[in-house]
């Protein structure tokens, strides 16, 4: 039987693998070499098809085919590659005891793992961590023998991939083997490797980066106590480095580390250290996120360094007790020592530094936050009334606001002696000094008593109104914080909120801005929907700028997160717009209008189907009296803003018989193009949501007329657009009536119907605006009109030709990258020639060089 025949026979299942080392047993004991690896090869081929198929091997077959692959490691040299595919696919398996024990010991013992290529070598280690992963516990009796045969395998290994593995699998070795005497061995072995230095090539297939391997090494590195003596020396001499990166790895693998560490195995480094912390944070230049990380690791170091120490009251001082812990207690009392005396120098440049050091070493534990507080604020408080210097009391205010912020549970026996100093310099007529003590109070808000909080709140408030930016910037931040505080909501309706809304009544220009700054602040709170509830009711028309407390609205109602159904929001938008109905005003007018119907766009997506039913009302009976038609003023016109704001934005669909004829017949008669657009949208979004045959039945029979007037033809594009993304059966009828349109007067209208079609719509048709939307509709469009639209430039001459292209090239931009290369054979012809027209040129050539079609629409 051939060899190929043996393998068909184990694939069909018609033969056992037992069987099929029998049957490639001449082969298998040929005198040629090349032979015994083409059967080993045929083997393990059968092997990979049984495992494909997970096809169950007995405990008799597994045994026998590891006996026969481990001895053929003992065979000629070059049979060890398919040898060691063999092994690798047994190892996947449930091997039977002792088979993991017996298959390691033979790979220890008959390969020599570094005098391999890489793919061996891979094999090799991927061997080892699949029977680690599922024999560990079989495998923990080699004990010494595998660390030993392990060290050897891996030492001098430099492959990025194999290291992968390597660094991965000491975790696991270090868990389950006692490392005993070869722990340091084992840690030399990794030793050598850190810090990483490894720039993978250009275009490299692999994909194997530098962060990778430094993480996986930080693991390895870190992974045991039993590293800890030879860890932390070499992470030490590694601060030494004159390379940023081999010291941010330091202070990483240091951190990292001592997670894994009790404080005996750190407290003897602890002076070292320090050092190397103080040297990076004192005379470092390097800042940012390096600065993060030395602090960072100071307190990791720090907080398995305190455990079991405590801090005792000792005359008027605090002081460190720690058992048998000389080393620790001498460290932190030199650390803390340093710092405060930068701290009490605030005219040079060390003092942020020292106090975020002092912030870190607080953050460590609870007993040496209140060491810390305990030492650095009272000193803060006296060189704040000792200086006179405005910048450096600004400065130790500052950092008066991060102890408080960040040292809060041992803060409180220095807290009224803190807001004590603040308050005193609040009225200060230093404007940077007095931007200090405002983020200090407002750290310290939720600390002060009731009638220091009303203090406050007012002072913030007249400094809101009276004074220059940069204080009202810092005000705004302050009042946004507070406004957040549950608490503090009663307090924020009444001394801001209510003093706003009295002041924004007779509010001269130059306040007004000041006064919708701050109510927007405010409406952020928890008691925003109240807040809201009371604005509305205010006469905008008495407002200097009506836009800018429009917007103030809008911003109010994008933050409430619960619905408005209870609020008529669309009787005072109408109210507001009959007071500036005018068309000598007409410019004031439509920018109210647009804000009017940013904030109705809001405001209909947040209301229910019983609060639609409702607005609707309100606003079609509004409507009837205006009596739109072409007749009407502009300003009149321009009022379908609020229509299509409302009615193109509801989540559930109201009776809108009236409003889509309205819609209609704008779009149709309008002389306003900005009323006759609206309009045209708003037809279209309706369109797109409704339901009713009756309005589908009428827009076919529009679909279908002869078309006469540019209004018409442009309506007829919004039509298309709002059938297609919904994807209705009538879409193909409003899209083939503008391709035929394209051969007419209004062919240039026509064409642009299509970049319609195409473009997202900010206004409404949207899912924010809850606008039908298939799934790929742009590209269904561009699939469905290619053919025709090539077959109209063949056909056509002169102006059409430029019609049918600039309808083309409308599409581009919006189609996705892999749909245009798909055509590219039957586009490259047309646009080739539409090149020599001028008119089209940029057109074409910018959406080919850069597509942004999505891949969702």
């Amino acid at each position: 039987m051939g060899d190929k025949q043996v393998i068909s026979d184990v694939a069909d299942g018609q033969t056992s693998l037992l069987k099929c080392v029998e049957d490639l047993g001449l082969k298998l004991n040929s005198f040629s070499k090349e032979e015994r690896s083409e059967a080993i090869s045929d083997l393990v081929g059968a092997l990979k098809i049984k495992t494909k198929r997970r096809e169950s091997l007995t405990n008799d077959e597994l045994l026998v085919m590891l006996e026969f692959f481990l001895a053929k490691l003992k065979d000629h040299h070059s049979l060890i590659p398919p040898t060691l595919d063999g092994i690798l696919l047994l190892s996947t398996l449930e091997l039977p005891s002792p088979g993991s024990t017996n298959l390691v010991r033979t790979l220890f013992t008959e390969i020599s793992c570094q005098s391999q290529q890489q793919t061996d070598r891979q094999k090799f280690f991927t061997i080892l961590r699949n029977l680690l992963r599922r024999n560990v516990e079989e495998l923990k009796i080699l004990g010494f023998d595998f660390l030993t045969g392990f060290i050897q395998s891996v030492e001098g290994e430099k492959d990025p991939r194999n290291l992968i593995i390597i660094f991965n699998l000491i975790p696991v070795i270090t868990t389950y083997f006692p490392l005993g005497p070869l722990a340091e061995d084992l840690f030399e072995v990794l030793a050598c490797y850190f810090p990483i230095e490894f720039t993978p090539p250009p275009n490299d297939p692999f994909g194997v980066t530098r962060d990778q391997l430094r993480e996986a090494l930080q693991t390895a590195l870190g992974s045991t106590p039993a590293f800890a003596e030879y860890n932390l020396n070499l992470i030490i001499e590694k601060l030494d480095s004159e390379h940023a990166d081999a010291k941010l790895d330091s202070f990483s693998l240091l951190e990292y580390s001592v997670g894994h560490y009790s404080p005996k195995d750190i407290d003897s480094f602890l002076d070292p250290i320090w050092l190397a912390i103080r040297r990076e944070l004192f005379t470092g230049v390097l800042g940012g996120e390096f600065e993060k990380k030395v602090l960072s690791t100071l307190t990791s170091c720090l907080r398995v360094a305190s455990l079991g120490t405590e801090v005792v009251q000792n005359g008027e001082d605090l002081e460190v007790v720690a058992d048998n812990r000389f080393a620790f207690k001498e460290a932190i009392t030199v650390a803390i020592k340093q710092c405060l005396h930068h701290l009490s120098e605030p005219e040079h440049k060390l003092m942020y530094p020292s106090a975020h050091a002092l912030l870190a070493i607080a953050s460590s534990s609870e007993s040496l936050m209140k060491l810390v507080v305990s030492k650095a604020v009272p000193l803060l408080c006296r060189l704040f009334i000792d200086r006179t210097s405005q910048q450096e009391r600004f400065t130790i205010t500052d950092i008066l606001g991060l102890f408080v912020s960040q040292c809060r549970p041992a803060i409180q026996t220095y807290l009224h002696q803190i807001t004590g100093l603040f308050f005193s310099f609040l009225y200060d007529d230093n404007e940077r000094l007095v931007c200090g003590v405002i983020r200090g109070l407002t750290i310290s808000f939720q600390d002060l008593d009731e009638k220091d909080r009303v203090s406050f709140v007012d002072r913030l408030f007249g400094l809101g109104m009276n004074h220059s930016s940069v204080i009202r910037e810092v005000v705004l931040r302050s009042l946004k914080v507070i406004a957040h505080e549950e608490a503090a909501s009663d307090l924020i309706h009444s001394h801001v909120f209510s003093p706003v809304m009295k002041e924004l009544r007779s509010a001269e220009e130059e306040n007004l801005e000041r006064l919708l700054a701050m109510l927007s602040a405010v409406c952020s709170s928890v008691d925003n929907l109240q807040v809201f509830t009371e604005t509305l009711p205010l006469d905008p028309v008495s407002v200097k700028d009506p836009t800018a407390y429009i917007k103030c609205l809008q911003s109010m109602c994008c933050s409430i997160d619960i619905n408005l159904n209870s609020f008529h929001c669309t009787s005072w938008c109408l109210q507001l717009c009959s007071a500036y109905e005018n068309d000598s005003n007409l410019e004031t007018f439509t920018k109210v209008l647009t804000q009017l119907s940013l904030l109705l766009r809001i405001y209909s997506s947040k209301i229910n189907e019983e609060a639609i039913n409702r607005e609707s009302a309100i606003f079609i009976e509004a409507f009837q009296k205006f009596e739109l038609n072409l007749q009407s003023s502009a300003a009149k016109s321009r009022m379908i803003f609020l229509l299509e704001a409302s009615f193109g934005s509801y989540q559930h669909m109201p009776d809108c018989s009236y409003v889509i004829e309205l819609a209609r017949n704008l779009a149709l008669t309008s002389n306003d193009n900005l009323a006759q657009l609206s309009a045209a949208r708003l037809y279209s979004a309706l369109l797109n949501k409704t339901k009713d045959t009756l309005i589908l039945d009428a827009a076919n029979l529009f679909i279908k007329r002869q078309f006469q007037t540019e209004n018409e033809v442009i309506l007829l594009s919004w039509v298309a657009k709002g059938l297609a993304m919904r994807g209705h059966e009538l879409m193909t009828g409003s899209v083939e009536s503008l391709l035929m349109l394209l051969n007419s007067e209004f062919g240039k209208v026509a064409a642009n119907g299509f970049k319609v079609i195409m473009e997202d719509t900010v206004e409404c048709l949207n899912k924010e605006c809850y606008a039908h939307i298939r799934f790929l509709y742009k590209q269904r469009i561009f699939q469905m009109t290619l053919p025709k639209l090539i077959s109209g430039y063949n056909e056509s001459e002169g102006d059409v030709k430029v019609n049918v292209i600039i309808a083309l090239i409308n599409q581009l931009p919006h189609v996705p990258h892999v749909i245009l290369a798909a055509h590219l054979k039957e586009l490259l012809p047309l646009i080739v020639t539409s090149l020599q027209n001028s008119a089209v040129t940029t057109g074409v050539v910018m959406p080919i060089l850069s597509p942004r079609g999505s891949e969702e629409t």
